[in-house]
């Protein structure tokens, strides 16, 4: 399944360790997977990859009715590549085709088994009714 996003701004920054300049990419998404996202390439839609090297999570929240997930996130890119052409336009990752086979029970399994490990790991993912 694909999972479609638009890169919402563009960050410059500045390296502290060498000086050179770099930029990271804001998105949104929703997703049906609540498990820890590993995206290892955008595609456009003339399918050509570009490769995240470093992303970091912003923001994750469930909405418990529907089990979907919106995701907040930054990107950069592999070998400092520019993005900007990008900006506003389509793009997509594929999700793990083995989450899609599953019924909506097996997905609150799924949960109760990523809950176990809140005591250790903190909480791993927001619930709907602490916000209300």
């Amino acid at each position: 399944m694909k999972t479609y996003l638009t890169l919402g701004k563009s960050i410059p920054h500045k390296s502290n360790y060498d000086g050179s300049l770099y930029k990271s990419y804001v998105t949104s998404f929703f997703s049906y997977t609540k498990s820890h996202h590993t995206i290892n390439d955008f595609y456009d839609e003339e399918g050509n990859a570009y490769i995240p090297e470093v992303y970091s999570f912003c923001e994750k929240k469930v909405d418990p009715d529907t089990n979907e997930l919106f995701v907040r996130t930054e990107f950069e890119f592999e070998d400092d590549e520019d993005m900007d052409a990008f900006l506003h336009k389509l793009l997509y990752f594929k999700e793990p085709e083995w989450f899609h086979d599953l019924t909506h029970e097996e997905i609150v399994q799924l949960n109760c088994v990523f809950e176990q490990y809140e005591p250790v790991l903190g909480s791993l993912i927001e619930r709907k009714a602490a916000n209300q």
